[in-house]
C-alpha cells in the first residue's frame, strides 16, 4: 500500500477541525471558522500563512490565487461552509495546487454533519507520475467537461479503483445522509474489465436510485475482470442534490500505469 501524503500533520489537522466543528457547531460563516483554525494553530505552534497569495511560492501562478491557508508550506487547506462541496471546489483547490506546486490540498465543509476532509493530490504531479508513495485510499478527481460529469479514479488494486469510482459517483450527487445504515448484496457478469466497471456503476446508480441510499464501502467475495460478487454498505439519504441519469462508454478508460490502476468514466447528468 502507498504511504498518506504528510500522515501526522494530516491527522493534527483533522483533529484540529473536528475540535471546531464541535464547539462551534455546522452553522457558522467561513470566516469565524478560519479565525478559530487560525487561534488553534497558534495555540499548537503549527506554522500557517493565512489568505496567502500562492503567487509568493510560483511567480507563473495565476493572479487572485488565494488560499485560506498554506500549512507549514506543504498543505493547502480550504474552509468551507455550504450545503455541498461541488465540482467548482475540486477545481478550486486544484488549480491552487498546480499553480503553487505543492502536492496535497484539504477541503473542510463545515456545514456537514459529519466532518471529513476532501483530500485532493495536484494531478499535474500525480495522473502522470505517479509512483509506490502516491496515496490513493479515498481518491478520485472530477474532471472539466462542458455538459456531463467526468471522473477520474485511482487505485493501488481493481478493487480499490472501482471503490473509489463508487465514492466519486455517489458524493457527486450531493446527497443529504440520514443516520440508517444499509447492506446490500451485488453481482455482475460482463465480457471485459472496461464493461464490468461500466456495469458495476449502472447497478449501484440503480440501487442508489431505487432504495435512497449511498455507498461508501464494499467488501468483494468475488473479484476478476469479467465478474463481481460482494456486499455494499452505505447509508440511507433523505435527498439528492443531483441526479445521474446513466454510466456511459463515452470516454472510457480503465488502465494500469506506474503500478496504479486509473479510470475515466463519463456520466450523463
Amino acid at each position: 500500500m502507498g504511504q498518506i501524503l504528510f500522515p501526522k500533520l494530516s491527522y493534527k489537522l483533522t483533529g484540529l477541525c473536528f475540535k471546531i466543528h464541535t464547539k462551534l457547531g455546522r452553522f457558522c460563516r467561513e470566516k469565524q471558522y478560519a479565525a478559530a483554525l487560525e487561534a488553534l494553530l497558534r495555540e499548537n505552534q503549527i506554522s500557517y500563512q493565512r489568505e496567502y497569495d500562492l503567487g509568493n511560492l510560483n511567480p507563473l501562478s495565476l493572479e487572485g490565487n488565494i488560499v485560506d491557508f498554506l500549512i507549514e508550506n506543504k498543505i493547502l487547506l480550504e474552509i468551507k461552509a455550504k450545503k455541498f462541496i461541488t465540482k467548482d471546489d475540486y477545481n478550486q483547490i486544484q488549480r491552487y495546487l498546480q499553480g503553487s506546486n505543492l502536492e496535497l490540498g484539504l477541503i473542510f465543509n463545515f456545514r456537514n454533519t459529519s466532518l471529513k476532509p476532501k483530500r485532493v493530490l495536484n494531478t499535474k504531479l500525480y495522473s502522470e507520475n505517479s509512483d509506490d508513495n502516491s496515496d490513493y485510499s479515498d481518491r478520485f478527481e472530477i474532471l472539466e467537461h462542458k455538459a456531463d460529469l467526468k471522473i477520474r479514479a485511482f487505485g493501488k488494486t481493481k478493487e480499490e479503483l472501482f471503490l473509489n469510482m463508487i465514492k466519486g459517483m455517489t458524493e457527486s450527487q450531493k446527497p443529504e445522509i440520514l443516520p440508517e445504515k444499509v447492506k446490500r448484496e451485488i453481482k455482475i457478469k460482463s465480457f471485459d474489465l472496461e464493461a464490468l466497471l461500466v456495469d458495476f456503476l449502472s447497478e449501484v446508480l440503480y440501487l442508489i436510485q431505487v432504495n435512497k441510499e449511498i455507498y461508501n464501502d464494499i467488501k468483494f467475495t468475488k473479484f476478476s475482470d469479467t465478474e463481481i460478487e460482494g456486499e455494499l454498505f452505505g447509508q440511507k439519504v433523505e435527498r439528492f442534490g443531483e441526479d445521474i441519469k446513466a454510466v456511459t462508454y463515452h470516454s472510457l478508460e480503465v488502465y494500469q500505469k506506474n503500478g496504479t490502476w486509473q479510470a475515466i468514466v463519463l456520466f450523463d447528468i
